[in-house]
């Protein structure tokens, strides 16, 4: 039996999982950009990025992923930023 389709169909599941948190934390940074532009706070917090980034990644310190779920990591904060961006400015096309 060829177990390719069967490893991308897990994939697959994985992906659709993914998308759907993905979704609920956008729509969570939707909220958080309200706050900021009512408070007059800054899109950008090095302090609570880096938290992030150091407290998911030392969980997997040991893993041969760390790296590449840093990256991970940093890009959904960079699209995050993004929309935050977007939303501040009254696009969510950025």
């Amino acid at each position: 039996m060829d177990e390719l389709p069967v490893l991308r169909n897990q994939i697959d599941e994985i992906d659709q999982k993914m998308q759907e948190l993905f979704i609920k934390r956008m729509e969570i940074v939707a909220a958080i950009s309200e706050f900021k532009m009512a408070n007059d706070r800054s899109v950008y917090d090095h302090t609570r990025e880096t938290e992030i980034i150091q407290r998911n990644v030392t969980r997997i310190k040991d893993s041969p992923y760390a790296p590449y779920y840093q990256r991970m990591l940093e890009s959904i904060l960079d699209e995050s930023k993004r929309y935050q961006k977007a939303i501040i400015i009254g696009s969510t096309t950025l």
